[in-house]
């Protein structure tokens, strides 16, 4: 895959740990991404698809999701070893593994659409001709 694409899924992936809210980050960042990359060839498809996989990828593992603290919550509730007391970190080694797999699935994915050139979507192509 080219430089840009994995240079923006690095930054998405690593966005989401200081600003954890999607639709408006993604409303910061189009217009800077899209153009951008649009300039270089890429469809504004496929720095969507982009920049979702590195934005997914770390949904389970944000430190300031409401997620983390709900699932601490509960852990703490339904905890039978009352001599640990579960805490962000122990959500975060439960959630690491699934992470890192969601994260090379969906470049496994990406990197067979690319080598195909396989469409996005109905009449959507991965590059501006």
């Amino acid at each position: 895959m080219d430089l840009a694409l994995l240079y923006l899924l690095y930054f998405s992936l690593h966005f989401k740990f200081i600003y954890d809210f999607g639709s408006s980050k993604w409303m910061i960042l189009a217009p800077i991404l899209i153009p951008m990359l649009y300039a270089i060839g890429f469809s504004p498809a496929l720095t969507t698809v982009a920049y979702r996989i590195g934005d997914s990828a770390t949904n389970a593992i944000a430190p300031i999701s409401s997620d983390v603290a709900l699932i601490v919550g509960l852990l703490g509730k339904y905890n039978t070893d009352k001599s640990k007391t579960p805490g962000m970190g122990t959500v975060f080694a439960g959630c690491m593994p699934y992470a890192i797999a969601t994260m090379i699935t969906e470049l496994l994915i990406l990197g067979v659409w690319w080598a195909f050139n396989l469409p996005l979507g109905p009449g959507v192509t991965m590059f501006i001709k």
